[in-house]
């Protein structure tokens, strides 16, 4: 995932104020290259997320209910 990918499933996804700040996280992961997979689905899409500690978590957001999901 690079940050562009990131932007276009971002315009894509719910937003709130809790949802700006993980997004903000995963964009500072993606820098880093901390990111080792990401997935999207219909209505999700999901981002795995390691810390320098070598412990890890995936963020998963939603996409908005009037947004499909497709391209």
């Amino acid at each position: 995932m690079n940050t562009r990918e990131l932007d276009r499933l971002v315009s894509k996804t719910e937003l709130s104020p809790l949802v700006k700040v993980a997004l903000r996280r995963v964009r500072r992961a993606i820098e880093r290259g901390d990111v080792s997979g990401f997935t999207v689905r219909k209505n999700s899409w999901s981002v795995r997320v390691s810390d320098p500690n070598g412990l890890s978590c995936t963020w998963t957001f939603y996409l908005r209910k009037d947004d499909n999901g497709s391209d």
